[in-house]
């Protein structure tokens, strides 16, 4: 049975070592905590290297590769957090973080220009006294807050806020 504390002094060094960091972070979002981050197989391919090996654990393949070649092994393993390497897997290319952080971007632009549309609208309607001014004001909040009040997560669109208890009746 191996040492805990040996596992964990290894496992640390091996993170500090392919990061090139004292505190190593995922490559993808910056995770800094240490129980999140993973070593990664950069060109994939991480259960056949293990397989290949005997089964041996990657950060046993770290060492294994340390010794062989007497510097980390780094055009082959790189830090993520295990939201990244997990997304990476079940998307198959791309981290969550890259296409989240796109959608949000996107997002953001839009609401700026609906913002700026409906400030427009607002003071069209005032002109032709088709509400107040007080109205228009009121309208233009409630749009842009209806556009601010839902973020893209995972690609998709979901509500922030919860529904009012009236609402379930």
């Amino acid at each position: 049975m191996a040492n805990p504390e040996l596992c964990s002094d290894r496992r640390l060094a091996a993170l500090q070592g392919i990061s090139g960091r004292r505190r190593p972070r995922c490559v993808c979002c910056g995770e800094r905590r240490l129980w999140c981050l993973v070593l990664d197989h950069i060109e994939n391919g991480g259960n056949a290297h293990r397989k290949a090996n005997g089964g041996t654990n990657t950060l046993a393949l770290v060492y294994r590769e340390l010794r062989a070649e007497g510097a980390w092994p780094r055009h082959r393993y790189r830090i993520l957090c295990a939201n990244c390497n997990g997304g990476r897997r079940i998307t198959g290319a791309a981290c969550p973080h890259t296409t989240e952080r796109f959608f949000m971007h996107t997002r953001d632009k839009l609401v700026a220009g609906f913002a700026a549309s409906i400030t427009a609208l607002q003071a069209m309607l005032v002109a032709f006294e088709v509400v107040t001014p007080s109205q228009g004001s009121a309208i233009a909040a409630v749009v842009v807050a209806f556009l601010a009040g839902y973020r893209t997560d995972r690609g998709g669109v979901e509500k922030t806020t919860k529904p009012s208890e009236s609402s379930n009746l």
